[in-house]
């Protein structure tokens, strides 16, 4: 959403820096246009339900700050469920090995995005975790040849 808003140039109607107005109409009044764009914005890109819940608020600051309250209560489970689906992945026999670290690598995207941190030496241990075991005995194997 705050994509959307920065891209239309109405985000600084949602951000947490006051206005200062004053006295003047004309500036009121474009101030109040812009708003409402910024409202029709949140608006138009939120599902039914979200609409519902800000449908009586009066500008684009208020409907901005109760959506962002109650979605990022949610960022929790997303964090949990995109966590998961990275520890839990595991190449299928059919799997071609390029396409197993797109994948992984994207599970990596989607956890980054939700602000966890993960070092890198435990997505490498994710990482082979994932792989068949054959892989991981053959990678074995090849650093104690390596090594003699």
């Amino acid at each position: 959403m705050e994509a959307l808003l920065v891209r239309a140039n109405l985000f600084s109607f949602v951000d947490d820096n006051e206005i200062d107005l004053g006295t003047n109409l004309a500036l009121q009044d474009a101030w109040k246009n812009k708003d409402v764009q910024a409202q029709c914005e949140l608006i138009m890109n939120n599902g039914d339900r979200e609409v519902q819940c800000v449908k009586t608020l009066k500008t684009s600051k208020e409907i901005w700050d109760k959506l962002k309250a109650t979605y990022q209560q949610i960022d929790v489970a997303i964090q949990v469920t995109s966590y998961t689906k990275l520890i839990e992945i595991h190449m299928a026999e059919n799997t071609n090995v390029i396409e197993f670290l797109n994948e992984f690598q994207c599970l990596v995207d989607d956890v980054v995005v939700t602000d966890l941190d993960i070092p890198k030496p435990q997505l490498v241990i994710l990482l082979f975790k994932g792989l068949p075991f054959f892989m991981v005995c053959f990678h074995h194997h090849n650093k104690e040849i390596k090594s003699t």
